[in-house]
């Protein structure tokens, strides 16, 4: 009776499993980060068991004890995938900070850039001469010199110092993007091992910035500055960008600076006007539109609230083409798991709280609202 009179006056929202799924995973990952004792994670292991049991009570689509089972399995699964990111990430630190490096790596990223340091490269050390590497280490360098050095070439180093940086909050960022460290530095003492005759990745850098170069000749200063910014992501920390950052923070519009899944919806619906009028089958114009995207993505430098999109977009295309059915709150929890799980560092940065975060709480509205107009009618 009690439990009759409660769901007349509350709207069940049918929430998708995979969204306590996701909630779970997020708990799992905060619970890790606060290092607690594996004793105090059962009694919250426990608690979690307990959190959902008023889930199966109200919600229709978490009857099974099996979803309860799989929904701590993820809480259990956060805990663990976040403590193991932290500890490779510190045993790679030990190896690579504070002492003297000679060995190989391979190049990821070589940028130039018109500041101080005229080279930003991105190497990952593949083998050191006087240790182990377990698993390969990821360092940035910034250099006061120009290096013709391009992605997949791989080369030899001599004495590279890396210090632990003192900023606790760039030491986060680096922890997130899997850094081990970043050093500035005036000279690179390399030597050029081997270069790739054919590397997709060099490819796809080198047709970036061949863009980039030719929009740029084409365009006014301020007018590259916002089209590299709103089309490529591409933030260039010049006097025009933080002038058009300035503008867009005084009207209330800097968020458009942040290319997310408004900027990719536009660009997909130009794409499905000009595909839609060159007659092409149903099936064949999604694909190509999935294809347009994926080079968009190749082409162009992705943040975090566009690989959302991004994701979100593939798997809705996918019921479409399969002829599934489909929620959007759904997709965004399954998207939500895939990074989460990739990346557990991600979960703590701002970029990914307000991108998630806003959009799942834009989705749960939505399901309110639908669920207040049913009961009405």
């Amino acid at each position: 009776m009690f439990l009759s009179i409660i769901k007349k006056n509350f709207i069940t929202i049918p929430l998708h499993s995979s969204f306590w799924c996701a909630l779970a995973l997020v708990l799992g990952i905060i619970t890790s980060s606060l290092e607690i004792s594996y004793t105090l994670l059962l009694y919250l292991t426990l608690l979690t068991l307990l959190f959902t049991l008023p889930v199966l009570i109200f919600s229709t689509s978490l009857r099974k004890p099996l979803i309860l089972l799989i929904i701590s399995s993820f809480f259990i699964g956060g805990y663990y995938r976040y403590t193991s990111y932290k500890y490779y990430y510190k045993r790679t630190q030990a190896l690579v900070l504070n002492t003297p490096l000679t060995g190989t790596a391979r190049i990821q990223e070589c940028t130039t850039t018109s500041n101080r340091f005229k080279t930003c490269l991105t190497l990952t050390v593949t083998e050191l001469s006087n240790s182990t590497l377990h698993a390969p280490a990821t360092v940035r360098l910034y250099i006061n010199q120009k290096l013709s050095l391009k992605p997949e070439d791989s080369i030899s180093f001599k004495n590279l110092t890396i210090k632990k940086q003192n900023n606790e909050s760039f030491g986060w960022y680096l922890c997130k993007e899997n850094i081990a460290g970043c050093a500035y530095i005036k000279k690179l003492n390399y030597k050029l091992l081997n270069r790739p005759t054919w590397s997709i990745r060099r490819y796809c850098a080198t047709k970036r910035e061949a863009i980039a170069i030719s929009v740029a000749s084409s365009l006014s200063d301020r007018a590259y500055t916002l089209f590299a910014t709103v089309f490529l992501g591409k933030k260039e920390k010049s006097y025009c960008y933080y002038e058009l950052r300035a503008s867009c923070v005084h009207w209330g519009i800097v968020h458009y600076l942040a290319r997310s899944g408004l900027h990719v919806v536009v660009l997909i619906g130009l794409w499905m006007i000009i595909v839609q009028s060159l007659g092409i089958p149903f099936i064949g114009y999604r694909i190509l539109i999935l294809v347009l995207l994926f080079l968009y993505y190749l082409l162009s430098w992705p943040s975090i609230s566009f690989v959302r999109a991004l994701l979100v977009f593939f798997m809705y295309q996918a019921c479409i083409i399969s002829g599934r059915s489909f929620n959007s709150l759904h997709l965004l929890t399954l998207t939500t798991v895939i990074i989460l799980i990739v990346n557990p560092m991600q979960l703590f940065f701002l970029d990914f709280q307000l991108s998630f975060g806003l959009t799942c709480a834009l989705g749960i509205y939505r399901e309110i609202a639908y669920q207040i107009r049913i009961s009405n009618n």
